[in-house]
């Protein structure tokens, strides 16, 4: 048995186990049904290992999918590999697309004759400035540099915007690891509204929310009345996001075995993705996008205690739920919800009524839901802090990220050269702000 599957038994052990002690107290005679403070205990230290593994189970099920990814790889560099120095490769051999990126990557530091004129028939000039590289869940399938018209092919540009040793790889199609690992640390991207422009120019967006005006029956022959919307719009800007360098060793590059076609654009898509989220979720919006709780209505709902020691209770969340218009929680399932840290999510789950029983579905795997919402998981809404935002309810479609262009990577051939590395750098321009500010409103901690 490995290890997931032992981690996955052990989590189910626990469920079964609460299950079980509860079931033992329902049993019990009317008045002796409260759980003894022994009881009590152990549902508690059972649920407390019970999240703790799964927090296991979520870093070992990640892993085992970049083995996957990376063995699906490997075997596709394998099979497509160059042939081995001084034989021959013509033309009518079929190119290695995967080979003549490592190429260029590498190019000055070891590169053979045979992987220069593999390159060279994938369609790629390991001394151009750039190329554009296509991915498919399958890794690299498709690049090109050099003559927009050259052999009659589609119509291509330089994308080189600098000179000397600096290469820009401007990339048509986001890579499916570069977009898995987006996802994976963007997941509050996952709920909002996405949009992308092909220029970074100010984009107006109307703004509008007519929730409080009514129609109005007429006698006959009776007059209309005018009752205008409050109309507005805000303004979608192209602020500009940095992975920082990310400096690979030439080795790693030559090394067949590493698939770094897979590997860089993973590491780059965690950190935009990283960036993405937490800006979407409470950026300052001067240098940054503006995030759902910076712009989110307050409720005016306030956790009890202090900050030091809050009191938490479910109506707490209960009441935030129903300070949102009934118009914004009518919205699809997938779009809205609750969303807290993973931190405020466990002080939730352990709350109990007044017979020491769960409100929470002890039962549920998962973040679960609360008044039959879903509970979106997101670490970088705050979890302490005096007259923080720790918590939201409400339509996240009505907030708006705009994703300028594609990725842009670049090849810093010199930067890091002593060191025996070659650095990789990654921009992207995006911003992000809630369109309906009453569409999402806030749960604040205590004032002291």
């Amino acid at each position: 048995m490995n290890e997931l599957q032992r981690l996955k038994e052990t989590r189910a052990t626990l469920l079964a186990a609460n299950k079980e002690i509860m079931s033992r107290a329902q049993a019990r005679p009317e008045g002796e049904r409260d759980l003894t403070g022994e009881e009590n205990a152990k549902v508690d230290a059972n649920f407390a290992e019970f999240d703790k593994l799964g927090k296991k189970i979520e870093t070992l099920e990640r892993m085992s999918a970049l083995e996957r990814a990376e063995e699906q790889l490997n075997e596709v560099t394998r099979r497509s590999a160059p042939p081995r120095a001084g034989s021959v490769l013509d033309r009518a051999q079929p190119a290695s697309v995967s080979e003549a990126v490592r190429a260029w990557m590498l190019r000055g530091h070891g590169v053979t004759h045979e992987q220069v004129l593999n390159a060279s028939n994938a369609g790629v000039d390991v001394n151009s400035a750039a190329i554009t590289i296509r991915f498919s869940a399958d890794g690299v399938v498709g690049a090109y540099s050099g003559d927009p018209t050259a052999n009659g092919g589609p119509v291509r540009r330089d994308l080189a915007t600098t000179t000397g040793t600096s290469a820009m790889v401007q990339w048509k199609e986001f890579t499916t690891a570069y977009d898995k690992a987006l996802q994976f640390r963007g997941r509050a991207l996952n709920l909002v509204t996405r949009i992308r422009t092909t220029t970074g120019v100010d984009l107006p967006v109307p703004k509008v929310d007519d929730t409080a005006n009514r129609g109005r029956w007429l006698a006959e022959g009776g007059s209309t009345t005018n009752n205008d919307p409050t109309l507005a719009s805000v303004t979608l800007k192209a602020f500009k996001a940095s992975s920082d360098k990310v400096p690979i060793s030439i080795e790693a590059l030559q090394d067949d075995q590493v698939s770094m076609n897979m590997l860089l654009p993973m590491i780059l898509g965690e950190r935009i993705g990283g960036l993405f989220n937490l800006a979407a979720t409470r950026g300052a919006g001067t240098t940054e996008p503006t995030g759902i709780i910076t712009e989110a209505t307050a409720s005016g709902v306030v956790i009890a205690g202090t900050n030091a020691s809050p009191t938490y209770s479910w109506d707490n969340f209960l009441d935030l739920k129903y300070s949102v218009d009934p118009a914004y929680r009518e919205a699809p399932a997938e779009k809205r919800g609750f969303m807290m840290s993973d931190t405020v999510f466990g002080k939730l789950r352990k709350l109990k009524d007044g017979n020491s029983r769960y409100f929470a579905d002890p039962f549920q795997s998962g973040p679960g839901t609360i008044d039959g919402d879903p509970i979106f998981l997101n670490n970088d809404v705050l979890a302490t802090g005096v007259n923080a935002k720790v918590a939201a309810y409400g339509d996240y479609s009505r907030y708006f990220w705009r994703d300028v262009m594609e990725v842009t990577f670049y090849r810093l051939d010199q930067v890091a050269i002593l060191d025996g590395k070659i650095v990789f750098l990654a921009f992207a321009r995006a911003d992000g702000r809630l369109i309906n500010t009453a569409a999402v409103k806030t749960l604040a901690n205590p004032a002291s």
